[in-house]
């Protein structure tokens, strides 16, 4: 029984390969991050020589994963986003800008890229306001370590710094409108899942079933489809009209408080996060 589980565990997992070019790269490493499909991450490193690198491995299906180059900090500007495949692919480095670099071989890469060429524009509308953001936290940052006086006017900025945020929001909506026709027009795409679980919160139990029953059998199998169905449960143990999850921890002044004391009574519960600002 022992030697079949790890037959069958084997047939499970299917081999890829990126074949690299990196023209003026040699003698740097080159970081390889992804996902297996059973919750484990892998993380592997080569160094290029010759101008070429080479990436192989083993993959349940489509994982989401990231490639970056050594002696850089990890950033949106420092990472590339990829979709591998148990397949043959073929990948060249932009020595300049990492995140500008090409990825072909995986279909499910090239919907990726066709999504984030649909937020491109929007991404490049919003770089003023990514700058001004950064520049007021840098500023808050520098202000937190200043004297104690001056922790009124620290405070100000950074109930500004909220309110500024909203600014944000109508760029964030037309991202979320791309996002949902691509989830809409895809459901057999593994990008779709994977987009779901950053949508999911924001959507009625009756919405998320409606897309998480629109997915092929393949993509609920995946893992990102099996976190959807995850989360699709616990909304439902969540919801109006459901019981309430029965829950026990220490309260404020650390004595145990359980919901099942108040059985039989009416309850309000106040969800908050400990960086709100009250």
């Amino acid at each position: 029984m022992a030697l079949m589980a790890t037959t069958l565990t084997a047939s499970a997992q299917k081999k890829f390969v990126i074949n690299g070019q990196a023209p003026e790269l040699n003698g740097k490493y080159v970081h390889l991050s992804y996902g297996t499909g059973n919750d484990k991450q892998i993380k592997d490193s080569v160094v290029v020589a010759n101008g070429k690198f080479k990436f192989a491995g083993v993959v349940a299906g489509p994982t989401f994963g990231y490639i970056s180059l050594g002696g850089q900090a990890l950033s949106f500007d420092n990472i590339f986003s990829v979709v591998l495949e148990p397949t043959t692919m073929k990948m060249t480095l932009d020595r300049n800008s990492i995140n500008k670099s090409t990825l072909t071989g995986s279909k499910e890469n090239d919907k990726l890229k066709s999504l984030d060429e649909q937020k491109a524009p929007i991404n490049k509308a919003m770089e003023p306001l990514r700058a001004e953001y950064q520049k007021r936290n840098e500023e808050y940052a520098k202000a937190s370590k200043a004297l104690k006086e001056m922790e009124q006017k620290v405070e100000a900025m950074k109930i500004d710094n909220y309110a500024f945020r909203d600014k944000f929001e109508p760029f964030q909506k037309q991202q979320e409108e791309i996002d949902r026709d691509f989830i809409a027009k895809n459901p057999q795409s593994i990008v779709s899942a994977y987009l779901m679980r950053f949508k999911i919160s924001g959507m009625t139990l009756a919405e998320a079933e409606k897309v998480y029953n629109s997915f092929t059998s393949e993509v609920k199998k995946s893992s990102y489809g099996k976190e959807v169905f995850d989360e699709i449960n616990k909304m439902r143990s969540g919801s109006p009209g459901n019981p309430a999850y029965v829950f026990s921890k220490p309260d404020i002044d650390g004595k145990p408080l359980s919901l099942a004391d108040y059985k039989g009574k009416y309850v309000l519960l106040d969800f908050w996060a400990s960086w709100c600002v009250p």
